[in-house]
């Protein structure tokens, strides 16, 4: 009997992977907090301290996304950063443009305030959902589902895959249980709860509860993969000093070595281009993108330019002490060498 395409598929995969154990390492990321309270007790002034307190190790800069109507510029005293006012339909879409907008710009700390509007604000998720429940799906709303959950979760993977430091806040609302007692049932405040999808706070490195009482925060029944906050305490700059420093004591990945060993390479590239004359420019149109080159064809390329200066500077060299020997002896000297190469010889010599 032939065997099922489909195993015969997954044998020839399990045949041609490697797999192996390693040991577990910590390595490096970027921050991804989540800030929730009810309204006043302070997750706009607290995430703009938190990521004021990053950017003193980091030095970079700060975005913030506010669809609160413009409240965290009235915090400007804090630290300095530039706001996207965010105005609805506060769909996934805009969030994520906005992320990328952000990115594109160099940021290096992102406040998303709030996270909430896409949950349940005009045009979010909520909404839209039962809107195509009542149209596309005639009613049925677990259906509708199948559609809104991805739009949501493409949000949530911008989040989580951004090269940004990522500070959300949402707000919170209380949270009722039925209870019994003595044969009796009644409606109980269990305490609050984010205005989000259930399960967001697991998608963060850190969840924190702030309290209005006080501006503590607290892990309460969020998260803390970093261990830091086992104590309630009210968030400052300290408190993002401490994050970066935690994040940044983990391991550098392999992408983190490479960037690094690419950015050591254009320096050298650059300085021995000006010292030939030479632009990074003309290397570009040669050879291509230089964030996309491999490493080892960017040092190839290097390597050729240091051994034409050096040949270069040994014919100048010669042509000098040619001259001089000329002068002594009253001849006619030889043509000089130019030290400065041009685009279109190093074209010529190593093209």
């Amino acid at each position: 009997m032939p065997e099922h395409p489909t195993l015969a598929k997954e044998k020839k995969v399990m045949e041609t992977q490697t797999i192996t154990f390693v040991k577990a390492e910590r390595k490096r990321s970027k921050l991804r907090l989540a800030l929730a309270g009810v309204s006043g007790s302070g997750k706009t002034m607290s995430a703009l301290k938190v990521a004021n307190g990053i950017n003193q190790k980091i030095v970079g800069k700060i975005a913030v996304i506010d669809t609160e109507r413009g409240s965290a510029s009235l915090y400007d005293n804090v630290c300095e950063f530039d706001t996207l006012s965010l105005e609805p339909p506060y769909t996934p879409e805009r969030y994520i443009q906005a992320i990328k907008v952000a990115e594109m710009a160099g940021y290096s700390i992102l406040i998303i305030d709030s996270l909430t509007h896409e949950w349940n604000g005009s045009g979010g998720i909520l909404e839209s959902n039962e809107i195509l429940s009542k149209t596309k799906f005639k009613g049925n709303g677990w259906a509708a589902w199948s559609e809104s959950t991805p739009r949501h979760m493409a949000l949530i993977n911008a989040i989580l895959q951004s090269s940004m430091h990522v500070i959300v806040t949402m707000r919170s609302k209380s949270s009722y249980v039925e209870s019994e007692r003595n044969g009796k049932k009644s409606i109980v405040k269990q305490g609050t709860e984010p205005q989000q999808r259930d399960g967001m706070e697991f998608e963060f490195t850190t969840f924190l509860e702030i309290a209005k009482d006080g501006h503590y925060a607290m892990v309460d029944n969020g998260k803390d993969r970093t261990q830091l906050f086992t104590e309630p305490m009210v968030l400052s700059e300290k408190t993002g000093e401490m994050l970066i420093e935690w994040l940044l004591s983990g391991k550098k990945s392999d992408a983190e070595i490479e960037m690094e060993k690419r950015a050591e390479l254009r320096i050298e590239l650059s300085k021995v281009l000006k010292e030939m004359g030479g632009t990074e420019e003309w290397v570009i149109g040669q050879f291509g993108d230089l964030v996309q080159m491999s490493l080892k064809k960017m040092e190839s390329i290097i390597k050729q330019l240091k051994e034409m200066k050096e040949k270069r500077d040994k014919e100048k060299k010669d042509a000098e002490a040619e001259k001089g020997k000329a002068a002594d002896e009253n001849k006619t000297p030889a043509p000089a060498v130019e030290g400065a190469v041009k685009d279109a010889e190093i074209i010529t010599e190593v093209a």
